[in-house]
């Protein structure tokens, strides 16, 4: 659920980085805090659970996604500028 909420930069207009960067800042904020508390919650086991993988695509989903807001906002200035 947390990565779709992601998709809400691309309603941001692409000049306003610190807005889109913002959201995406915030989610990865918050997926850390939940992978803390179930850090927590759960027992220790060598393996890697189907929470721990789907919190790991969550959290390069979201580093994507930071990368190309941070692509899009470099072209939207660049075509502004007329380069």
């Amino acid at each position: 659920m947390l990565p779709g909420v992601g998709f809400l930069t691309y309603f941001v207009d692409a000049a306003q980085v610190e807005d889109r960067l913002g959201i995406n800042t915030t989610l990865l904020l918050t997926l850390a805090a939940l992978q803390f508390l179930q850090g927590d919650a759960l027992p220790k086991v060598p393996y890697l659970t189907l929470l721990d993988k789907y919190l790991l695509a969550c959290f390069s989903f979201l580093v994507v996604l930071c990368v190309e807001n941070g692509a899009v906002t470099s072209a939207a200035a660049s075509a502004q500028a007329g380069i």
